[in-house]
């Protein structure tokens, strides 16, 4: 019977299907050092910014968890955090672009008739 390294409690030697185990292994399966590369660490990571579905750039706030990052730089703007009311609107219509001067907070009974004005030039909504 081998120990783990880090914890030591047993490490069986089946699997749960009841194939034999390797037994040259020297962690359990929550601390193999494989499994502490997340976040930061990872090989792949990207700095923790991605685009999701709808174009929104959403930024990593550890856990698993993601906020959109015009959500995150209007709060900063403020100083304070969003209402349940407000939200924040892109006056270019361009999802990802954040720039300060680009970003506007709206209530939410207001923000449908932001997106109902057309472009006097090209006649476009925005």
């Amino acid at each position: 019977m081998r120990y783990c390294k880090r914890c030591g409690i047993p490490i069986p030697e089946r699997y749960s299907s009841g194939r034999k185990r390797s037994m040259n292994i020297t962690y359990c399966r929550g601390h193999h050092p494989i499994h502490s590369y997340n976040g930061k660490r990872h090989y792949n990571w990207k700095g923790g910014r991605h685009l999701d579905s709808r174009g929104y750039v959403m930024v990593s706030i550890g856990n698993h968890k993601r906020r959109p990052e015009h959500d995150i730089i209007m709060e900063q703007m403020l100083g304070r955090p969003l209402k349940s009311n407000e939200l924040v609107h892109h006056r270019n219509g361009i999802k990802s672009d954040n720039r300060e001067e680009n970003l506007e907070l709206l209530t939410r009974q207001t923000h449908p008739i932001q997106h109902n004005k057309r472009d006097p030039i090209t006649g476009r909504f925005y």
